[in-house]
């Protein structure tokens, strides 16, 4: 469940572990996963196609997990410090 998408591939990124971070705060935030299924397999296929249940979160929250969890690395923060800043701006 927390490896980035690119990762699966044989292709990580400099944003991989932006990916793990986002997925491993969305767990403790909601406590639970983001999926309906629970096989490896199902879950894996969710998340390649951006099926993330982020409705636990703030509408605020949301927002900036969605970008981390973006199926396109380039498309998240640049570093984990950038989004771990965001995420909290977002939270006051």
């Amino acid at each position: 469940a927390y490896i980035s998408p690119e990762s699966l591939d044989g292709n990580p990124s400099n944003h991989s572990d932006q990916f793990s971070l986002a997925m491993s705060y969305l767990e403790l935030r909601t406590g639970g996963l983001p999926f309906e299924s629970h096989s490896t397999q199902q879950v894996v296929a969710e998340r390649m196609k951006g099926i993330i249940d982020l409705s636990g979160l703030t509408p605020a929250e949301a927002k900036v997990i969605r970008r981390a969890l973006s199926l396109n690395p380039d498309a998240r923060f640049d570093s984990c410090m950038d989004f771990v800043e965001t995420l909290r701006a977002a939270m006051l």
